[in-house]
């Protein structure tokens, strides 16, 4: 019996050094994650930050042109142009929408020409 629990108390101080080596590599890991989750946090508020940025300018880029067109600029003198942000959308892309819509019409030479 004397044998018995001498192998019982080996095979428990083994599972106490697998378990303690599991606890050690898992703190380790649960540190890096912890880590990474922070970085990724900074990065999405940064992206956050630029693209606002980003869409302020392209909106008063926008407006910019908006207004040149409006007081005879330029560009052509409006031409359907001046409704850019105006609809149900709003900002930059609403005013990219409208200049992309633009129909395309080929010629009978193969080449593409922009139809006003």
């Amino acid at each position: 019996a004397a044998e018995k629990t001498g192998d019982e108390e080996a095979s428990l101080r083994r599972m106490v050094v697998q378990l303690e080596t599991f606890l050690s590599k898992s703190n380790t890991l649960l540190a890096t994650l912890e880590k990474c989750s922070s970085q990724a946090r900074k990065a999405r508020v940064s992206d956050d930050l630029r693209w606002r940025e980003v869409d302020r300018t392209a909106e008063e880029s926008v407006k910019l042109v908006k207004g040149g067109l409006a007081g005879g600029g330029s560009m052509g003198g409006g031409g359907g142009m001046g409704r850019i942000g105006s609809g149900e959308r709003s900002g930059f892309m609403s005013g990219m929408g409208e200049m992309m819509s633009r129909q395309v019409k080929r010629s009978k030479g193969g080449q593409h020409s922009v139809r006003f």
